[in-house]
């Protein structure tokens, strides 16, 4: 019997014929569609979004919105996975699309003292070829001193900093 291709495993598993694997990343090792909150009047509910190649492999994967930016899953080799998961206000995820390409996106920007963004990109979804930090380091309680502006843990100008957010936010 021949393989089921990723869009019709996305749909089994919408369907809840099939269940995908947490990967290590969600809260359940294997789960199915219907055990997801999607009473949209919860805080912590999910909805079902578009399907985009996120890890650059040629195939769509399928975004699941819903806390902290919701999952994304990736179907290939008979199973559906989690490739990316939010991982609370100081891992909210998200996707840029920059020089013709998906990046996955952990920020934090909701803790005082620090916007923090680190740009993930894949070529399929176990493969990670890229990653980029950003960072912003404030003080609260003197506004007298100016940020300081991080590019891979490295110190950059203000200027530098805007320059790349734009460039891998997709912003440009």
């Amino acid at each position: 019997e021949a393989a089921m291709s990723g869009v019709n495993l996305l749909d089994s598993f919408l369907a809840g014929e099939i269940d995908a694997d947490g990967n290590g990343l969600f809260g359940e090792d294997f789960f199915y569609i219907s055990e997801l909150q999607m009473d949209e009047e919860e805080w912590d509910s999910y909805r079902i979004g578009e399907r985009l190649d996120l890890d650059n492999d040629g195939a769509d994967e399928l975004i699941i919105y819903g806390p902290y930016g919701g999952m994304y899953l990736d179907a290939s080799a008979d199973t559906v996975k989690v490739f990316a998961v939010g991982e609370g206000t100081a891992g909210n995820l998200s996707y840029s699309y920059c020089d013709n390409e998906y990046w996955i996106v952990h920020s934090d920007t909701m803790h005082g003292g620090r916007k923090y963004h680190c740009f993930d990109k894949y070529s399929g979804a176990d493969n990670l070829v890229e990653s980029v930090i950003l960072e912003m380091h404030y003080s609260e309680e003197n506004t007298t001193e100016p940020p300081k502006y991080y590019f891979n843990r490295e110190e950059i100008s203000e200027a530098e900093y805007n320059e790349l957010y734009q460039k891998y936010s997709g912003t440009e």
